[in-house]
């Protein structure tokens, strides 16, 4: 198993606890958005639909290629094929066209935007709740979303142990990556790429235990 370098002034234990007992891969696809955005803009603020956008680019390979399934509750993979359909874009489209045609989606609103904007109805929310384990333990589902916003903003300025993220608004939601923790992504990003990989990879195999040799079948090959 791949472990999280540490960090003396970084809670790293909480981001690799948000790993544990997931029931869709919606926080695989969103940090590994995160890691994307981080290694191609180098912004500290990553708006909430380009994230959205990248995880369907993300998860367009195994969805259409080899009709993976991702989980009961899982409808990335669904919502990912109905973009295809819907643009009519081809099976081999390239990564940025996806996130593009994607994004276009997300600027409107369609039944299909909203089914978009569903899947990052609770996950940008629910990949901090190990941050915040004891204030939102026993929490009614309902009310988790606007502790945890809140809860962010406050440990964002905490100097021993702020949060990855907080939630701002900038012409549109938006996440603002912690200075510390941008420095620290962008040092450790093949080691929390692989990690997050590592993860997936057990996560979808669990979902598909007929299917040989899941790591090849997540990425479109390079030649």
């Amino acid at each position: 198993m791949v472990t999280l370098p540490q960090s003396s002034n970084l809670p790293v234990e909480y981001l690799a606890s948000g790993f544990n007992s997931v029931t869709n891969s919606y926080k695989y696809y969103w940090f590994l958005s995160i890691l994307e955005h981080v290694r191609t803009h180098q912004t500290r603020i990553i708006y909430v639909n380009d994230l959205l956008a990248r995880m369907v680019a993300g998860v367009w390979y195994p969805a259409n290629y080899f009709k993976l399934s991702f989980g009961k509750q899982d409808r990335l993979g669904q919502v990912t094929i109905q973009v295809g359909a819907e643009a009519n874009l081809p099976m081999d489209v390239n990564h940025q066209e996806v996130i593009e045609a994607t994004g276009k989606y997300l600027a409107g609103n369609s039944a299909l935007a909203h089914d978009l904007k569903n899947l990052g109805q609770y996950v940008p929310y629910r990949f901090l709740r190990p941050f915040f384990a004891r204030q939102t333990r026993g929490l009614d589902d309902w009310k988790v979303n606007e502790i945890v916003k809140k809860l962010a903003a406050q440990a964002f300025s905490d100097t021993q142990s702020p949060c990855i993220y907080r939630f701002v608004f900038q012409s549109a939601n938006a996440i603002e990556i912690h200075p510390a923790w941008f420095e620290y992504l962008n040092h450790h990003l093949t080691i929390l790429t692989g990690f997050c990989l590592w993860h997936l990879v057990n996560y979808i195999q669990k979902n598909n235990p007929n299917v040989p040799n899941i790591p090849s079948k997540l990425f479109e090959p390079k030649t």
